[in-house]
């Protein structure tokens, strides 16, 4: 270790720290936060830097959002248990409207395809120890907070960051979030994780965490979006060198992850490139140096089997032979200009289609493009004649006030099939620009003023109503209900998909309307309360058993159906029963 160190230490200390986060002045009674770092592994390899990863995690949690004490838990080294029952803590503490945040630095490992989070005693031979990470997304996107934030920086690959494993080959299934409001923020997409021992952390946790602090903002507003953090990321890394590939699944790209408006100057983009330079220097002289290291042993073990006899002093001719012409390999992605005259190409794509077009116009020099940022997409004109014309822009969420108006006036004349299609017009312009609120409210008015008999259009504004929390739960069962009632009108795996999900909806809300009943009947335990929590319990079971029949005629898991059906009932014996 301490012949890398030296190589780096011209260099390092000219890093920005992520150590120390700007103190916004925020205070959160809602959040919950739990840190997992491990480091110190009883019988895996360790994780260099985990416990460092985790104190700089826990320094922006509380710096920026500043949560409650109560509510905060930071575990370093923690058993399977103890990181269990930490995030189980967190999620039980989090509050209706609070954020849940949830950090992981350590090693993982993938079983039968799902990624576990991997605690200080876990164990090669117990495939299952752990925490799986879909299970966990499952379970936040269920607890009481209005948005979850997961960052894992963890090796799936057996590396443990070490800084010369080659790339894993292929992307890893995260999962998903049906309930659009989980963020999974993953350090590389196909479960890779390294070191950068220059920066005393994880790679990905030093340029996340940077990001998060303020060196994301590419728009110089004093804010940092979720998706401008993820871009900082992945150019920072491209341009350290590294084949780090970072990836965020969620809906929530412009959600604002650096709080109240900070500024936390990061490094440029010349300072990352010559860094990269100095970083593949450091990784090849240590590549050399565990390969002088691995020849010692070997020739070490060599002389002690030819002075007992075991093997012939020839075996020096194979030595030779094998050891000088072994080779190191360093990955690295060297900077190309050519690739940065691309971008501002694709910086102006109007100008580059204008270069070839027939009206013999010139387009701009590609030496004169000084801008990366991405032209602004017009808006259309005010007219709204041409239904098949508009979807275009519909699509791309450009329709002007005017012509929104012009087409709300149009539809107070049109007979119901045109109504329909200038509906959905509207209803793919709010969806393209972004608006959720004013796609909710137009799909609304479809349904109930136009027509209910699209069931993908059902299903989505259910979904959207479930979102919403337990207050329009009931709305949310009744449009799935309308969903099921047209079902027919999917056919093969969309059907089983559509279906399976209306069944699980319908459940999951129904339950939650009888665990909001069950506590308002412990607050006023008055006949009222009390038929109203026997209403919903005793339709969770009805919805339930249904979804337990979908998924065994369907061959699906059955697991959640099972569980909710027996919480609903009483008894096993009342949802196996054939």
């Amino acid at each position: 270790m301490m012949t890398f160190c030296l190589i780096a230490s011209a260099w390092a200390a000219d890093l920005p720290s992520i150590d120390k986060s700007i103190d916004t002045g925020t205070r959160s009674k809602r959040d919950a936060i739990v840190v997992l770092g491990v480091e110190d592994y009883h019988h895996l390899e360790d994780v260099p830097y985990a416990l460092a990863d985790a104190s700089a995690a826990d320094s922006w949690l509380r710096e920026t959002w500043g949560p409650s004490k109560s509510r905060t838990t930071v575990a370093m080294d923690p058993s399977n248990r103890a990181m269990q029952d930490a995030v189980d803590r967190a999620m039980a503490r989090v509050k209706k409207g609070g954020t849940l945040w949830i950090t992981f630095s350590g090693q993982g490992r993938i079983v039968d395809g799902v990624p576990r989070l991997l605690g200080a005693d876990s164990k090669l031979e117990d495939p299952k120890a752990g925490i799986s990470l879909i299970a966990l997304q499952e379970a936040a996107a269920r607890s009481r907070a209005e948005k979850v934030f997961i960052l894992i920086d963890a090796s799936f690959d057996g590396s443990a960051r070490s800084e010369l494993a080659p790339t894993p080959p292929k992307a890893i299934d995260w999962g998903d979030d049906p309930y659009d409001k989980v963020v999974l923020w993953v350090g590389d997409e196909r479960g890779g994780a390294r070191g950068f021992e220059p920066s005393g952390h994880g790679l990905f946790t030093y340029l996340a965490l940077g990001a998060l602090q303020g060196w994301g903002d590419m728009d110089g507003d004093g804010l940092v979006r979720l998706d401008e953090a993820q871009l900082w990321v992945r150019e920072s890394s491209r341009a350290l060198g590294r084949t780090q590939r970072s990836t965020v699944s969620t809906e929530l790209q412009d959600w604002v992850v650096s709080g109240k408006r900070v500024r936390a100057d990061g490094p440029k983009t010349e300072d990352l490139l010559a860094w990269g330079k100095e970083d593949l220097n450091r990784r090849v002289a240590l590549a050399e140096r565990e390969a002088q290291d691995a020849a010692e042993d070997a020739l070490l073990s060599l002389l002690a089997a030819i002075e007992s006899g075991q093997m012939p002093p020839e075996s020096l001719e194979r030595f030779v032979d094998q050891w000088s012409q072994h080779r190191v390999s360093v990955e690295w992605i060297p900077p190309m200009s050519v690739v940065e005259e691309a971008k501002l190409l694709l910086a102006d794509k109007e100008n580059l289609l204008r270069q070839g077009s027939p009206d013999g116009e010139e387009g701009p020099d590609v030496a004169e493009l000084q801008t990366t940022e991405p032209p602004k997409s017009s808006l259309s004109d005010d007219t709204c004649k041409d239904i098949v014309a508009m979807e275009p822009d519909a699509l791309m969420g450009r329709f002007s006030p005017g012509r929104i108006a012009c087409i709300e006036k149009r539809m107070l004349k049109s007979p119901q099939t045109e109504q329909d299609k200038l509906s959905r017009l509207l209803i793919a312009n709010a969806e393209a620009s972004g608006d959720k609120d004013q796609w909710a409210l137009l799909v609304e008015r479809h349904l109930l003023d136009i027509t209910q008999s699209d069931p993908d259009l059902c299903f989505l504004f259910a979904l959207h109503l479930y979102k919403q929390g337990v207050e329009e739960g009931e709305q949310a069962i009744m449009w799935a209900n309308r969903a099921l009632e047209n079902k027919q009108n999917w056919k093969g795996e969309l059907y089983k998909a559509r279906v399976s999900s209306l069944y699980r909806l319908r459940t999951e809300a129904a339950a939650e309307l009888w665990q909001d009943a069950e506590q308002n009947l412990v607050a006023d335990p008055s006949a009222k309360a009390d038929a109203l929590t026997a209403k919903w319990r005793g339709v969770t079971l009805d919805y339930a058993r249904e979804w337990l029949d979908y998924t065994k005629a369907a061959g699906a898991p059955s697991d959640r159906a099972l569980s909710l059906c027996v919480s609903a009932a009483g008894s096993m014996s009342a949802c196996t029963a054939d």
